[in-house]
Order: structure tokens, then sequence, then C-alpha cells
């Protein structure tokens, strides 16, 4: 989405707001959503919410602290969440608004609304 310009993404970036940090890791901001300076660098003094929030559940990783970070990016009006369970091979999806959903295999993931031009799976994240 960079070179379109219609998205952007970071590998862990801190987001804090209301008085909570957080660092997941990847956050995909709608490319009209970067809070930029005039001379196009991030604006680091300000809180600003992810449009999609992606934490990737490994072994040693706390699930609950995973879980908490993609919650509350949605309730500060993130668009969507993942979180990859690596061991498990599935992504629970958190999309806005609508029930969390076990994604494994073959199941189609959903995109940020900016991004409807890439198309995943759960077998693309793991076997390629």
């Amino acid at each position: 989405g960079k070179r379109q310009k219609t998205a952007v993404a970071f590998t862990d970036l801190r987001c804090t707001f209301d008085n909570y940090s957080l660092v997941p890791d990847l956050t995909v901001f709608n490319w009209n959503n970067l809070p930029v300076h005039e001379n196009g660098n991030l604006v680091r003094d300000r809180a600003f919410v992810p449009n999609w929030i992606i934490e990737i559940l490994s072994v040693e990783d706390n699930s609950t602290r995973a879980l908490n970070n993609i919650l509350i990016c949605l309730k500060r009006g993130a668009q969507l969440g993942w979180l990859i369970d690596v061991q498990e091979q599935k992504v629970i999806t958190f999309p806005q608004g609508e029930q969390p959903d076990i994604k494994q295999n073959n199941d189609c993931l959903p995109i940020l609304a900016g991004l409807r031009t890439l198309k995943l799976s759960v077998s693309d994240l793991f076997y390629h």
C-alpha cells in the first residue's frame, strides 16, 4: 500500500493513548490517517490509533497481553485486528463491530478496506 499511497505498515511502533502504551508486532495505517509533519516525518507527540493491529503469538508470548492490545485498539477506533497463532497455524480475526472469527488453512483473511486488492489466506501466511 505504500507505493500506491493507500496504507503503510510499521513493526514495533509504540502506540500510546489514555495513559496506556503498547507495542504491537505490526501496525497498519490508512495513508490519510498517518499523522505527519509538513516535512513528511511521522508525528511522535500525539496519540494515534492504527487502523489495523497484528499480534504474532509465539510459544513464549502471553496471549492475554496480545489480546488486550488488540481489544484496546479496537475500542479506540482500529478497524481490524489479527492474532496470529504460530503454533496452531491459525489466525483469530477481529473486524471492528463483529465477533472474532478463527481462520485456518485456506480460509480468506479479512484485509483493511484500503488494501482490498491484497488477497491472503491462512495458508499463505504459513506456507509461502
